[in-house]
């Protein structure tokens, strides 16, 4: 709900008594209650398709028809004009987690959510894994999740003063050793097909070497080439 700050004002009052009489000056404080920057207020009514949050959305893998083998994960959308920009949203939230999840499972412990910042080409092993998954869960996966329950619910949203009126959306997403092993073998044919790139731009350069930010990311390929290569089936049995 929306938080309500009282701000204690001085107002001025004008004597509405005889014409010649002096302006007097108010000391009754005024309570003013200005719409708190960023806060969101809900529509209860607005809630669905159930009443209350679901248990799922604090708890994925309690879901009660929780499938053997399967991870579970809740995006949480941006509060959006529209319930489709809201629910695209939370798909998005869902992929991060993915992603982050698929670096895990090849062996890097990444900090980030989604594509790392800034240029990672000529990055360490860590912003590369990241980017390459990244990349691949965006281009493969949106398709292929599977949406096993929603919840949606609206209110107002006050910012730079204005309120707007907004969506929210949750999404419960079931993500098994199938999309698991596609992500993998996708990631590294993109990773081979990197690598291959940077081969042909080292022998034909002049000097037959890569400069030091090419190496690095070369580098950082080839590792990541290593450990997608040493995986298994039993790394994808959620």
């Amino acid at each position: 709900m929306r938080k309500i700050v009282p701000v204690v004002a001085a107002v001025l009052a004008l004597c509405s008594g005889c014409a010649g009489e002096p302006p007097f000056g108010s000391d009754r404080p005024i309570l003013v209650y200005p719409d708190a920057e960023n806060t969101f207020e809900e529509d209860i009514s607005a809630r669905r398709p159930y009443p209350e949050p679901p248990g799922w959305l604090y708890n994925p893998e309690a879901y009660a028809p929780k499938r053997a083998g399967c991870v579970y994960f809740v995006g949480i959308g941006l509060p959006m004009a529209t319930i489709q920009a809201a629910r695209d949203s939370a798909f998005e939230d869902a992929q991060r987690q993915i992603v982050r999840y698929m670096g895990t499972t090849v062996g890097v412990e990444t900090r980030r959510s989604g594509t790392a910042t800034g240029d990672t080409r000529g990055g360490g092993y860590e912003a590369m894994t990241d980017r390459i998954f990244s990349t691949t869960v965006a281009k493969n996966t949106i398709s292929k999740l599977y949406a096993r329950d929603r919840y949606y619910t609206a209110g107002t949203m006050v910012q730079n003063i204005a309120r707007r009126p907004v969506h929210i959306a949750y999404v419960l997403v079931e993500f098994g050793p199938n999309h698991a092993e596609d992500i993998a073998e996708k990631a590294k044919t993109h990773t081979k097909k990197e690598i291959q790139e940077l081969h042909k731009k080292r022998d034909t350069s002049p000097a037959k070497k890569l400069n030091s930010r090419d190496q690095t990311r070369l580098e950082s390929l080839q590792e990541l080439q290593k450990k997608l290569d040493n995986l298994s089936a039993d790394d994808f049995e959620l």
